[in-house]
């Protein structure tokens, strides 16, 4: 459940810097040797006003089946520090008593 919601917020937060990244990294200059964007804000809302904003999202699931590895394992190792994180310092509260 909470790992799914994890993949699923951080597909939704980071896929459209991805999204205007890789056109930044596509753009090819015209005839005329200038570039279609100026910089990132020009390519956001020029993909914006283009296609709106589910532009930004094409390919989602694919983008959410890329980072559910790394997701896991940082949800994973949370979870694992949290747990010994409590465990110290349960430790620490019989010692002092």
């Amino acid at each position: 459940g909470a790992n799914f919601a994890s993949i699923f917020f951080a597909a939704a937060c980071s896929l459209p810097v991805r999204y205007v990244m890789i056109e930044i990294q596509k753009m090819k200059p015209d005839a005329e040797g200038k570039y279609p964007y100026t910089g990132f804000v020009d390519c956001a809302v020029k993909t914006f006003k283009a296609g709106g904003l589910f532009k930004f999202y094409t390919e989602f699931l694919l983008y959410c089946e890329q980072i559910s590895p790394s997701c896991l394992v940082a949800c994973m190792f949370l979870n694992q520090l949290r747990q010994t994180w409590e465990r110290h310092v349960s430790l620490m509260r019989t010692s002092e008593a």
